[in-house]
């Protein structure tokens, strides 16, 4: 388990996780039921670790270039080009909602 428990700590908590919810008295815990203010991943913090690769040529110039936001909006002018825009992406639509 963990190495700051002492032994008879360990052991309450062996049997305490063998215990049924129903069998956990917690009438002087008041029940929590509203949870729409809850942040998950709050307390998540997570581990970083430094590491050194070796990476060829190649793939380097593909991690360094950079790339420009490109605006759809600023290349349509009539309605004929939003709609031919929108029927191109209809089509090329995979479903799973990344488009």
């Amino acid at each position: 388990m963990n190495d700051n428990f002492d032994l008879e700590s360990i052991k309450e908590l062996q049997q305490l996780a063998h215990l049924k919810d129903e069998d956990i008295d917690t009438s002087d815990i008041p029940e929590h039921i509203d949870w729409t203010a809850a942040k998950r991943g709050y307390f998540y913090r997570p581990q970083r670790q430094k590491v050194t690769i070796s990476i060829d040529r190649k793939r380097t110039k593909i991690m360094t270039e950079h790339y420009t936001r490109w605006d759809s909006a600023e290349c349509l002018e009539t309605e004929e080009d939003i709609r031919l825009y929108l029927d191109a992406c209809i089509a090329e639509d995979p479903g799973d909602g990344t488009l």
